[in-house]
């Protein structure tokens, strides 16, 4: 097995293109929108448009009836508070969240405590503009962020996203800053180096 170690003379120049950094998960900025749609139930349109890759294109997403619901995905885990923009004056909004794709429910998310479940956290609109989750409300370790429409009538958002609150000590433009780095011929023991570990999420 061959094993690259960076020099001091070349640190400095190949910190931005070293061959670790596909194995980097933390996020390039705090603020987070979802990549993917996974599931999709009841009326509703456009769900894509809240999706990362529509930011500058993004008309909404619509709820149209009671119960209708959207699983997002982030790609891989995050945390942090759910933020949202609605241009509805009235109706709620549920979200729940999963790190597994096998425990995806639009009533309740996988438990932080040892047994059981959580609710829903709920968002009464009462008026058009931005929402956020209080303090109290932060999640952490989710993959999958579900929508549900809890009131009877359409509801719209324009936009999504999750505020990442993990190593708060680091600048928002600095969290994939690492200053080391590992990398061999070897892809398994890339993924997952003695002193710390680059497994992606599993689906």
């Amino acid at each position: 097995m061959r094993v690259l170690y960076p020099t001091p003379l070349l640190f400095a120049t190949a910190v931005a293109a070293v061959p670790y950094q596909q194995y980097i998960l933390a996020p390039p900025s705090r603020n987070l929108r979802p990549v993917a749609v996974r599931l999709q139930s009841g009326s509703l349109s456009a769900a894509t448009d809240l999706l990362d890759s529509q930011v500058s294109l993004r008309q909404g997403l619509i709820l149209g009836t009671f119960n209708s619901s959207v699983t997002y995905d982030f790609g891989k885990n995050v945390a942090g508070w759910v933020n949202f923009n609605t241009t509805s004056n009235g109706g709620a909004l549920g979200f729940t969240f999963t790190e597994s794709s096998l425990w995806i429910s639009p009533e309740a998310s996988d438990a932080t405590a040892d047994a059981g479940s959580d609710a829903p956290l709920v968002f009464n609109l009462t008026a058009a503009g931005h929402y956020a989750a209080p303090i109290d409300r932060e999640r952490g370790a989710f993959r999958y962020l579900t929508v549900v429409n809890l009131g009877h009538g359409q509801v719209s958002i324009n936009d999504l996203w999750v505020h990442f609150t993990a190593m708060p000590h680091w600048s928002a433009d600095s969290l994939r800053n690492y200053t080391g780095w590992f990398h061999s011929n070897d892809e398994k023991l890339n993924r997952c180096v003695p002193t710390k570990c680059h497994v992606a999420d599993s689906s």
